[in-house]
Protein backbone atom coordinates (compact mmCIF):
# COMPACT_ATOMS: atom_id res chain seq x y z
CA UNK A 1 0.00 0.00 0.00
CA UNK A 2 1.36 3.40 -0.99
CA UNK A 3 1.93 5.72 1.96
CA UNK A 4 0.74 9.31 1.71
CA UNK A 5 3.32 12.07 2.16
CA UNK A 6 3.61 13.29 5.73
CA UNK A 7 2.90 16.89 4.70
CA UNK A 8 -0.33 16.07 2.86
CA UNK A 9 -3.32 17.94 4.23
CA UNK A 10 -6.77 16.44 4.56
CA UNK A 11 -9.44 17.97 2.39
CA UNK A 12 -11.82 20.25 4.30
CA UNK A 13 -15.00 18.53 5.40
CA UNK A 14 -18.38 19.48 4.00
CA UNK A 15 -19.34 21.06 7.32
CA UNK A 16 -16.23 23.24 7.34
CA UNK A 17 -16.78 24.31 3.75
CA UNK A 18 -20.44 25.18 4.34
CA UNK A 19 -19.54 27.09 7.50
CA UNK A 20 -16.83 29.00 5.66
CA UNK A 21 -19.10 29.97 2.80
CA UNK A 22 -21.84 31.10 5.20
CA UNK A 23 -19.31 33.08 7.24
CA UNK A 24 -18.05 34.85 4.12
CA UNK A 25 -21.58 35.67 3.00
CA UNK A 26 -22.44 36.87 6.50
CA UNK A 27 -19.39 39.14 6.63
CA UNK A 28 -20.21 40.63 3.23
CA UNK A 29 -23.86 41.15 4.20
CA UNK A 30 -22.92 42.75 7.52
CA UNK A 31 -20.44 45.11 5.89
CA UNK A 32 -22.99 46.04 3.24
CA UNK A 33 -25.65 46.71 5.87
CA UNK A 34 -23.32 48.93 7.89
CA UNK A 35 -22.38 50.90 4.78
CA UNK A 36 -25.98 51.37 3.64
CA UNK A 37 -27.32 52.66 6.95
CA UNK A 38 -24.22 54.68 7.75
CA UNK A 39 -21.74 56.38 5.43
CA UNK A 40 -23.63 55.77 2.17
CA UNK A 41 -26.83 57.11 3.74
CA UNK A 42 -24.98 60.31 4.67
CA UNK A 43 -23.21 60.45 1.31
CA UNK A 44 -26.52 60.60 -0.56
CA UNK A 45 -27.53 63.71 1.39
CA UNK A 46 -24.08 65.32 1.42
CA UNK A 47 -23.92 65.18 -2.38
CA UNK A 48 -27.31 66.94 -2.85
CA UNK A 49 -29.01 63.78 -4.11
CA UNK A 50 -31.70 63.42 -1.45
CA UNK A 51 -33.68 65.41 1.07
CA UNK A 52 -35.59 68.67 0.96
CA UNK A 53 -33.27 71.50 -0.16
CA UNK A 54 -33.34 74.75 1.73
CA UNK A 55 -31.35 77.16 3.86
CA UNK A 56 -30.73 77.57 7.56
CA UNK A 57 -30.25 81.03 9.05
CA UNK A 58 -28.90 81.14 12.57
CA UNK A 59 -30.05 83.82 15.00
CA UNK A 60 -27.80 82.73 17.84
CA UNK A 61 -24.70 80.52 18.12
CA UNK A 62 -22.59 79.33 21.03
CA UNK A 63 -20.02 76.69 21.94
CA UNK A 64 -20.70 73.74 24.20
CA UNK A 65 -18.14 71.51 25.87
CA UNK A 66 -14.44 72.17 26.29
CA UNK A 67 -11.23 71.09 24.65
CA UNK A 68 -11.52 68.42 21.97
CA UNK A 69 -15.14 67.75 22.91
CA UNK A 70 -16.23 71.34 22.22
CA UNK A 71 -18.65 71.91 19.35
CA UNK A 72 -20.80 74.69 17.95
CA UNK A 73 -24.54 74.92 18.51
CA UNK A 74 -26.86 77.31 16.68
CA UNK A 75 -30.50 78.30 16.99
CA UNK A 76 -32.25 79.52 13.86
CA UNK A 77 -34.81 78.98 11.10
CA UNK A 78 -34.94 76.49 8.25
CA UNK A 79 -36.75 77.52 5.08
CA UNK A 80 -37.15 75.18 2.12
CA UNK A 81 -36.19 76.42 -1.33
CA UNK A 82 -39.81 76.39 -2.52
CA UNK A 83 -41.02 78.04 0.69
CA UNK A 84 -43.39 75.19 1.54
CA UNK A 85 -41.65 74.27 4.80
CA UNK A 86 -40.52 76.68 7.51
CA UNK A 87 -39.12 75.41 10.80
CA UNK A 88 -38.42 78.05 13.44
CA UNK A 89 -36.35 77.75 16.62
CA UNK A 90 -34.39 74.90 15.06
CA UNK A 91 -31.25 73.91 16.95
CA UNK A 92 -28.35 72.38 15.02
CA UNK A 93 -25.17 71.01 16.54
CA UNK A 94 -21.72 70.82 14.96
CA UNK A 95 -22.77 73.20 12.24
CA UNK A 96 -20.80 75.65 10.12
CA UNK A 97 -23.59 78.24 10.33
CA UNK A 98 -22.90 81.87 11.22
CA UNK A 99 -25.42 84.30 12.66
CA UNK A 100 -27.42 86.00 9.90
CA UNK A 101 -25.71 84.10 7.05
CA UNK A 102 -27.91 81.54 5.21
CA UNK A 103 -26.36 78.06 5.13
CA UNK A 104 -27.35 75.52 2.48
CA UNK A 105 -28.78 72.40 4.10
CA UNK A 106 -31.02 69.47 3.24
CA UNK A 107 -33.79 68.24 5.46
CA UNK A 108 -33.61 64.46 5.69
CA UNK A 109 -36.56 62.14 5.25
CA UNK A 110 -37.16 61.71 8.98
CA UNK A 111 -37.78 65.44 9.32
CA UNK A 112 -35.47 65.80 12.31
CA UNK A 113 -31.97 65.64 10.81
CA UNK A 114 -30.43 68.24 8.52
CA UNK A 115 -27.46 67.45 6.30
CA UNK A 116 -24.90 70.06 5.31
CA UNK A 117 -23.88 69.11 1.75
CA UNK A 118 -20.39 69.90 0.57
CA UNK A 119 -17.12 68.39 -0.58
CA UNK A 120 -15.63 67.99 2.90
CA UNK A 121 -18.57 66.05 4.34
CA UNK A 122 -18.95 63.93 1.20
CA UNK A 123 -15.24 63.07 1.23
CA UNK A 124 -15.46 62.00 4.87
CA UNK A 125 -18.41 59.75 4.01
CA UNK A 126 -16.33 58.11 1.27
CA UNK A 127 -13.45 57.63 3.72
CA UNK A 128 -15.75 55.85 6.17
CA UNK A 129 -16.99 53.58 3.37
CA UNK A 130 -13.42 52.63 2.46
CA UNK A 131 -12.47 51.97 6.08
CA UNK A 132 -15.53 49.74 6.40
CA UNK A 133 -14.27 47.71 3.44
CA UNK A 134 -10.89 47.36 5.15
CA UNK A 135 -12.66 45.70 8.06
CA UNK A 136 -14.26 43.30 5.60
CA UNK A 137 -10.80 42.41 4.28
CA UNK A 138 -9.63 41.58 7.80
CA UNK A 139 -12.68 39.38 8.34
CA UNK A 140 -12.00 37.50 5.10
CA UNK A 141 -8.37 36.91 6.09
CA UNK A 142 -9.38 35.54 9.51
CA UNK A 143 -11.92 33.25 7.89
CA UNK A 144 -9.28 32.07 5.42
CA UNK A 145 -6.87 30.82 8.10
CA UNK A 146 -9.54 29.33 10.37
CA UNK A 147 -9.81 25.76 8.94
CA UNK A 148 -7.39 23.13 10.28
CA UNK A 149 -6.54 22.16 6.71
CA UNK A 150 -4.96 25.59 6.12
CA UNK A 151 -1.29 26.21 6.86
CA UNK A 152 0.34 29.64 6.99
CA UNK A 153 3.97 29.18 5.93
CA UNK A 154 6.71 30.85 7.97
CA UNK A 155 10.39 31.20 7.13
CA UNK A 156 12.84 30.30 9.88
CA UNK A 157 16.41 31.56 10.00
CA UNK A 158 19.30 29.17 10.56
CA UNK A 159 21.27 29.20 13.80
CA UNK A 160 24.62 29.90 12.11
CA UNK A 161 23.50 32.90 10.10
CA UNK A 162 20.56 34.83 11.61
CA UNK A 163 20.17 36.77 8.39
CA UNK A 164 19.80 33.68 6.26
CA UNK A 165 16.49 31.99 5.64
CA UNK A 166 16.01 28.30 5.31
CA UNK A 167 14.53 27.10 2.07
CA UNK A 168 10.84 26.44 2.66
CA UNK A 169 9.78 22.84 2.38
CA UNK A 170 7.61 21.89 -0.55
CA UNK A 171 4.01 21.83 0.62
CA UNK A 172 0.77 21.33 -1.26
CA UNK A 173 -1.23 24.53 -1.76
CA UNK A 174 -3.99 25.37 0.66
CA UNK A 175 -7.41 24.18 -0.52
CA UNK A 176 -9.87 26.53 -2.16
CA UNK A 177 -11.58 28.82 -1.28
CA UNK A 178 -9.37 29.42 1.77
CA UNK A 179 -6.27 30.01 -0.36
CA UNK A 180 -8.00 32.83 -2.22
CA UNK A 181 -9.33 34.39 0.99
CA UNK A 182 -5.84 34.46 2.55
CA UNK A 183 -4.51 36.29 -0.50
CA UNK A 184 -7.47 38.61 -1.12
CA UNK A 185 -8.32 39.58 2.48
CA UNK A 186 -5.06 41.34 3.48
CA UNK A 187 -4.77 42.98 0.05
CA UNK A 188 -8.29 44.40 0.37
CA UNK A 189 -7.67 45.54 3.94
CA UNK A 190 -4.39 47.34 3.24
CA UNK A 191 -5.57 49.04 0.05
CA UNK A 192 -8.85 50.24 1.56
CA UNK A 193 -7.09 51.51 4.69
CA UNK A 194 -4.63 53.46 2.57
CA UNK A 195 -7.33 54.98 0.36
CA UNK A 196 -9.56 55.67 3.35
CA UNK A 197 -6.75 57.40 5.23
CA UNK A 198 -5.86 59.60 2.26
CA UNK A 199 -9.51 60.52 1.70
CA UNK A 200 -9.97 61.36 5.38
CA UNK A 201 -6.96 63.69 5.28
CA UNK A 202 -8.35 65.40 2.17
CA UNK A 203 -11.73 65.83 3.90
CA UNK A 204 -10.07 67.27 7.01
CA UNK A 205 -8.06 69.78 4.98
CA UNK A 206 -11.13 70.75 2.94
CA UNK A 207 -13.12 71.39 6.12
CA UNK A 208 -10.38 73.66 7.47
CA UNK A 209 -10.12 75.56 4.18
CA UNK A 210 -13.90 76.05 4.03
CA UNK A 211 -13.81 78.00 7.29
CA UNK A 212 -11.79 80.81 5.71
Amino acid sequence: MQQLPTDARPAPSLTTTVFGVLAVLGAVALAGWIMVVGPIHNLVYDTDNAGLPGSYTATKCWTEGSGKSSHSVCLGTFRSTDGSVVVRDLQLERTAASVGVPLTVRREADGTDYAQPGFANAAMDVALCLLTLSGLGLALAVIGVSPKSVTVEKRKGSGKDPGAHAKPQSQPPNPAPWRQLIAFGPALMSSMMALGGITAVVAFVAKIVSRF
